[in-house]
């Protein structure tokens, strides 16, 4: 049977914890189902975990931001980090900032020759934040925070949609989902913790596949093991 992506994860931790497939996740699918239905509400969690954890290359996104406008920056008034950037929507990490408007008079070939090859200039020795703020009127942002009045250069992971995954990682999202979800299935918290173990290896074992799909460039994500990125090197 051919299941979308997100009945595939659900189906991968249903068979981690001893339950019998559904055919989709509609409404009578996940009632005739109590495990799918107790499991569905970890599903968003289980994408975001997993997503949030490493630079996925089907995740990352780059992205030029450009500082709040002063009313917005007032209204914050943050004297630590007195600019901040509004994030894309679904940002979940952070992981590069540049500042590719930040060129500086005295550059010069090799300065130069290196920006042409590696980009704009990494924020080294800049402090910058990220996170969410609240307004007034109840809304929240997420925001990135520095003390530079300069356009941004970003690479961020996003929350992207079920079908732009890979198989491999909707394995790994779906040993996820077993993990998160298998108390309030079974009860059993030996069994939990050997599903958050093996949730563990199919995350490492994503990142090596993902590995032979990158290379000619430092890692963007440094929370990428050294000895797997090597595989593409």
């Amino acid at each position: 049977m051919a299941w979308d992506a997100q009945t595939r994860a659900m189906n991968i931790a249903l068979a981690q914890l001893g339950k019998l497939p559904v055919a989709d996740l509609n409404e009578q699918s996940l009632r005739a189902s109590s495990a799918a239905m107790k499991l569905y509400a970890f599903m968003d969690d289980a994408l975001e975990h997993v997503l949030e954890r490493q630079g996925w290359l089907c995740a990352m996104t780059y992205a030029l931001l450009n500082p709040a406008t002063d009313a917005q920056i007032a209204a914050d008034g943050n004297w630590r980090f007195p600019v901040y950037y509004v994030l894309p929507g679904g940002c979940l990490r952070v992981w590069e900032v540049r500042t590719p408007t930040l060129i500086q008079p005295w550059w010069g070939d090799i300065d130069w020759i290196a920006f042409s090859e590696l980009g704009p200039p990494v924020m080294e020795g800049e402090a910058w934040q990220v996170t969410t703020i609240d307004s007034p009127d109840g809304s929240t942002q997420k925001i990135l925070r520095t003390d530079l009045q300069v356009g941004l250069a970003i690479s961020y992971t996003r929350r992207c949609n079920w079908a732009a995954l890979p198989f491999i990682m909707l394995q790994a999202i779906g040993f996820e989902l077993a993990a998160l979800g298998c108390y309030t299935v079974t009860a059993d918290q030996s069994r939990q913790q050997k599903l958050e173990q093996l949730a563990e290896s199919k995350v490492q074992l994503a990142l090596s596949v993902e590995a032979t799909q990158e290379a000619g460039m430092a890692a963007i994500a440094p929370s990428i093991p050294a000895r797997i990125r090597a595989i593409s090197r």
